[in-house]
């Protein structure tokens, strides 16, 4: 995975793992989906997202790197 900007960052530091499935637009980077939505393809151009693997990790480390 390639390095993540702060907007990223912010992104998964503000998506609870236990409401938002975070995927990563190989075009436009990180996008949160809300857990039971169907379409979890990125919204700008369509393409299907890997889902991240390890958000639990990065949604705590962010939280604190970024004081959110």
């Amino acid at each position: 995975m390639k390095k993540l900007s702060k907007t990223e960052k912010y992104i998964i530091a503000i998506s609870d793992p236990e409401e938002y499935n975070v995927f990563v637009c190989p075009v436009h980077g990180v996008y949160a989906i809300r857990k039971g939505d169907k379409n979890t393809a990125c919204s700008y151009c369509q393409k299907q997202g890997e889902k991240l693997d390890n958000q639990q990790a990065l949604y705590e480390q962010y939280r604190k790197e970024l004081t959110v």
